[in-house]
């Protein structure tokens, strides 16, 4: 990585905003999951007996296995994103300390 300040603050603000945007994508599908079970569901109510019939036939079809699949998928690329920011974080911090120790030890002489 290259040292340069303004080149890591870029590459921060990069990682930031990928991190948001996978963020708010796997929240909206968080928010979408019941909705859209409850959609799947009321396709089903017309052939069955109880709304809990209909509820738990759409939790086993396809549609809302797909939606959570899709989900986790969202959360885990939000969480990746979040982890490589933080470990930038965690580096440019080693190199501040690594620094302070370098002028401290030259101050030492």
């Amino acid at each position: 990585m290259n040292l340069d300040a303004d080149t890591i603050v870029m590459e921060l603000e990069e990682l930031e905003q990928a991190w948001v945007e996978l963020d708010a994508r796997a929240r909206e599908l968080e928010e979408l999951q019941k909705p859209i079970l409850m959609q799947i569901a009321m396709e089903y109510r017309p052939g069955t007996r109880s709304f809990s019939e209909a509820e738990a036939k759409a939790m086993a079809g396809n549609a809302y296995r797909d939606h959570v699949i899709g989900m986790v998928e969202a959360r885990k690329q939000a969480n990746s994103a979040r982890a490589r920011l933080n470990r930038i974080k965690v580096w440019i911090e080693l190199k501040r300390t690594n620094a302070a120790s370098e002028r401290a030890m030259i101050n030492l002489r």
